[in-house]
């Protein structure tokens, strides 16, 4: 699939360079125009609502899923607490290391955001207002975030896994280096680069479940407008026209890795970080 950036809409309107339209390959399918966004950019929420404006869609899919919905209603308790009852969740199963990784990350996003005086999320709440005052449906179309986050522990090895827990503590509660951090594509480049087997569950495995969620509602001949993050959008693209195996996508690996001892080495380290940097 050849996505389209830039041309024209019908009735002539032409569209921005950062609007990535895709066809259905149905005979009487849809549109798609997808808006690649920094989840901590004020940027990404004026093109958010510019081209929810411009295009008026009948549906909006956010890169959410029905577990991170509360972050719709970023910077309150709510929202806060709804990462705090899921993660908790996770640790009275048994995975404890994977909260103490889950947490890390989400705190790492905060604290990115909080630099540019954003909340994490804004351009999704922002898509979220304007598609309920153009009366547009909502779809909450990425992967439950437990399976995302759960593949990515899993893909690690146990050298890994203390060496990542140390590195976000490090770079979000030491660190003063965070300019980078607010471009998404760098983020996990970087992520990438050190970490390779990341990318797949972080990245490439989402792009899958997303195009196939988006392929079931422009197929049907939905006009539909997708704010998700920028490192995502040449994936879909690549992911429009193939089959979706979602089931595979959405396997939780067994618990065989996720051992005591793991649990243990990572938490020794973030505590001596802690020590060595606070006191």
């Amino acid at each position: 699939m050849d996505p389209s950036a830039g041309k024209s809409m019908g009735g002539g309107s032409r569209l921005p360079s950062w609007i990535v339209s895709l066809k259905s390959p149905k005979p009487y399918g849809g549109m798609l125009y997808m808006v690649g966004t920094s989840h901590v950019s004020k940027v990404s929420q004026m093109r958010v609502r510019q081209a929810i404006n411009m295009i008026k869609p009948g549906l909006v899919m956010l890169e959410l899923c029905k577990k991170r919905k509360n972050m719709l209603k970023a910077g309150t308790p709510k929202s806060c607490c709804s990462l705090c009852r899921n993660l908790t969740q996770v640790a009275l199963s048994g995975h404890m290391g994977l909260a103490v990784f889950g947490y890390l990350l989400s705190k790492l996003m905060q604290r990115a955001a909080e630099e540019v005086g954003v909340h994490p999320g804004e351009d999704l709440k922002v898509a979220a207002d304007e598609a309920r005052r153009h009366r547009a449906s909502l779809i909450l179309g990425d992967r439950d975030f437990l399976v995302t986050v759960r593949r990515m522990w899993c893909s690690l090895t146990p050298y890994e896994q203390m060496c990542l827990c140390a590195e976000l503590y490090y770079t979000t509660y030491v660190s003063s280096r965070w300019s980078s951090l607010t471009d998404s594509k760098y983020f996990n480049k970087w992520l990438g680069k050190r970490y390779p087997s990341l990318v797949k569950p972080l990245i490439t495995e989402r792009d899958a479940y997303m195009a196939h969620v988006l392929r079931y509602f422009v197929d049907q001949g939905k006009t539909v407008v997708a704010v998700v993050g920028e490192a995502h959008v040449q994936g879909i693209c690549e992911q429009w026209e193939k089959e979706t195996d979602v089931q595979k996508l959405l396997h939780v690996p067994s618990n065989s890795q996720i051992g005591a001892i793991r649990l243990v080495c990572a938490l020794v380290i973030v505590l001596c970080l802690f020590y060595l940097f606070t006191y």
